[in-house]
């Protein structure tokens, strides 16, 4: 049984940019391809949260960002995950800033899958 992989939005972003000149950018956009290559190894799913975020800004660029959800799964944001979330950034674990942040890790965990992430 393959593992369940959950591609938060950073991945989908990484995959479909135009090349980076920052040194660290391109590390990681050079990381996402090397998995991307590999993804077939795993299950990936995402969320309507993944599909939201990659649909927005420049429209040719969310149309790619779109073009690579395609066929992934999406798994439910539910009441739990979003109560999950609450408390990750009450507690500060995830800070308030990055609250999206903490709802894709929760969506990851209620779900029993592992997070995949680009940064």
């Amino acid at each position: 049984m393959k593992r369940k992989v959950y591609i938060e939005t950073s991945v989908i972003s990484y995959l479909t940019s135009r090349p980076s000149k920052n040194v660290i950018e391109a590390g990681h956009q050079q990381t996402t391809y090397l998995f991307w290559d590999r993804r077939r190894e795993v299950d990936l799913v995402a969320s309507e949260l993944v599909v939201t975020e990659c649909g927005g800004g420049d429209a040719s660029a969310a149309s790619k960002r779109l073009d690579a959800l395609l066929g992934i799964p999406l798994l439910d944001i539910t009441a739990r995950s979003v109560e999950l979330a609450k408390g990750l950034v009450a507690a500060g674990i995830v800070p308030l800033r990055a609250t999206e942040d903490a709802i894709h890790i929760s969506i990851a965990t209620v779900h029993f899958v592992d997070l995949g992430v680009s940064t």
